[in-house]
């Protein structure tokens, strides 16, 4: 047998390593899918309207105290210290058109507290009454909650919808439930205004609850005639933080309210982790 002229021979094959193993996916962690969602991180307000709306607050203007009354002896450090407190904002940039930021690890720390604190409330079958003047956004985050709430024992305040009544301003507003959440509308449209006066049209219509759960000016109404209140919380709403700073019984969850309801999804899988119950009766760690 003749052997080939090597100029005649195939070219030699490049030796091709194994290709890597893949181990099992990594699920993000709630941190990481807060940021991803925007719900937690930079904001679209600046640190111009973050202090603007500071002084509005040391000032007790009604439209930024969401229906609390004015804090006496309020001053604007207090109110800083707040809002650092609640959010965890950088405000210390000289750039006045400088973005703030929500700390996600506040957002988990605190919506824990509060999904904790409302699924003791049901779990001892207390009242509870789930609002929101954010329908585009936290409806279906409340209509989770409201669930999850029922489920465990609580009796869930709710009706069809209230009579007509004056809801910021508007004299042909209601309040209308779905799937146990209140929201404002005329009967054509959902509005997503601040709900001054739908704290009384709720107070009225309803029997005290226990612990409301409620943004802006709903959860500040709520807040002032001394019902407990959960309250999802924008940078807006800085008047509900120095409400928590001064002990009223409110527990702001610091987020970005505005962002589509999708967003909120990794915050109901912490809502449905505090409602499950270990056998010795505590909830999990989120």
């Amino acid at each position: 047998m003749t052997r080939r002229p090597a100029t005649r021979r195939p070219p030699k094959l490049a030796s091709v390593a194994p290709p890597p193993a893949i181990g099992p996916r990594r699920e993000p962690t709630l941190r990481k899918r807060l940021l991803e969602a925007r719900v937690s991180g930079k904001q679209r307000v600046g640190r111009t309207e973050v202090l603007t709306t500071a002084r509005r607050v040391v000032r007790g203007e009604p439209t930024a105290l969401y229906e609390l009354t004015p804090f006496a002896g309020l001053t604007l450090e207090e109110v800083m210290g707040a809002i650092t407190a609640g959010w965890g904002p950088d405000l210390g940039s000289p750039d006045l058109a400088a973005t703030v930021s929500v700390d996600p690890d506040r957002t988990l720390a605190c919506a824990a507290v509060a999904f904790g604190r409302i699924a003791d409330v049901a779990r001892r079958g207390g009242r509870l009454l789930f609002a929101t003047t954010r329908p585009a956004s936290l409806l279906g985050l409340s209509q989770e909650l409201a669930k999850l709430a029922r489920v465990a024992g609580a009796t869930v305040l709710t009706d069809d919808e209230t009579g007509l009544a004056s809801i910021d301003a508007h004299s042909d507003r209601r309040l209308r439930w779905f799937d146990d959440v209140a929201v404002i509308t005329d009967g054509h449209d959902l509005f997503g205004g601040p709900g001054f006066g739908a704290a009384a049209e709720l107070a009225f219509h309803l029997p005290p609850p226990d612990l409301v759960v409620a943004d802006r000016a709903i959860a500040g109404g709520c807040l002032g005639i001394g019902i407990e209140t959960v309250a999802p919380a924008g940078l807006d709403a800085v008047a509900l933080a120095v409400a928590a700073q001064r002990g009223e019984p409110i527990t702001i969850v610091p987020l970005d309210d505005t962002r589509p309801p999708v967003a909120y999804a990794v915050l109901e899988d912490l809502a449905r982790s505090a409602f499950e119950v270990d056998a010795a009766g505590h909830s999990p760690a989120p």
